[in-house]
């Protein structure tokens, strides 16, 4: 059945002083939340609900409002307009479609553009001033995950080598070492970070970056966290476009940092690899995380990574 704004949401955006003129579901819409174009006196915006599919409505509904407040003035990030604690969030609507979409029809060389311009995206987020109150915030809305604590993560690395088949092998034993060298960067300065940036959260039109969006999983980790999440959900476009532009905004990396970022990388292929075997999630099974990391590596141009 077409999803529809509920009357009560109607109203409470009514006397929030906006009128809903008209309204349509978007492509991505009874997911983790229901989300709508809507029609309103001055344009355009749109509205997300958050249904608790997924689980902690409230928090993802917290933390995207505080992203998006921290992100004012950041290119391409959406600006925020309104909001229902723990219920509702209207905000700007931006142009275009997925880049997932749009990727096979674009150019070679308009693919190589685009994927520079979401680098620069990711860079100039990094760089975006930060707020010791709204990081707080965050991780006080943020369910305690897996990944919150490097030791935590390292010990329950240790304990699938251990005694989870599926993880046996040189491959896993040799990504794991990597992931030690965080440590060394755990007294970086921390920031407010996006935790999926899958395709899907990407928006271009005409082959042109217009959005990045979804920040429902923002979280706090250091640059080279940030980096790595990067690095693990567009390793598999043009990445060394995407580092440029990272490049041309934070400094080029050095051989550590190199290590850093795909330290991380690496990090959030085990998340997923803990999340399928703890059957929290359908994803992340072992075989193809493993060619996963492989290809990390390649794109890295560090195939000494791993054996």
């Amino acid at each position: 059945m077409r999803p529809v704004i509920p009357i009560h949401i109607l109203d409470q955006l009514m006397a929030a002083g906006w009128q809903v003129r008209s309204s349509r579901p978007t492509e991505t819409a009874g997911l983790k939340s229901d989300t709508f174009v809507i029609e309103h006196e001055e344009g355009t915006a749109i509205l997300k609900i958050y249904n608790g599919k997924g689980g902690a409505p409230a928090a993802k509904c917290q933390r995207e409002w505080l992203a998006l407040g921290a992100l004012e003035g950041v290119q391409h990030i959406p600006h925020r307009l309104c909001h229902a604690p723990d219920a509702w969030l209207l905000m700007e609507h931006l142009p275009g479609g997925t880049l997932r979409s749009q990727w096979e029809a674009l150019e070679e060389r308009a693919r190589r553009r685009l994927c520079v311009e979401v680098g620069v995206a990711y860079g100039h987020i990094a760089c975006a001033p930060q707020d010791a109150l709204v990081h707080e915030l965050v991780r006080q809305s943020r369910p305690v995950a897996w990944m919150d604590s490097l030791p935590r993560a390292l010990a329950e690395i240790e304990r699938l080598l251990q005694h989870e088949p599926r993880v046996a092998g040189s491959t896993f034993a040799a990504s794991a070492e990597h992931i030690r060298i965080l440590t060394n960067a755990a007294g970086a300065q921390e920031l407010l970070i996006k935790a999926d940036c899958n395709p899907d959260n990407t928006l271009a039109t005409g082959g042109i970056l217009s959005g990045i969006i979804d920040w429902e999983q923002a979280c706090i980790g250091n640059r080279w966290i940030h980096f790595g999440i990067v690095l693990d959900h567009t390793h598999f476009l043009n990445w060394e476009d995407v580092r440029a532009g990272i490049e041309d905004v934070s400094g080029p990396w050095s051989r550590h940092e190199e290590d850093l970022v795909l330290a991380a990388g690496f990090l959030c292929v085990w998340r997923k690899i803990f999340d399928f075997l703890s059957r929290s999630a359908s994803f992340g099974d072992p075989a193809r995380q493993e060619s996963r990391m492989r290809a990390m590596a390649a794109a890295m141009r560090r195939p000494d990574a791993l054996p």
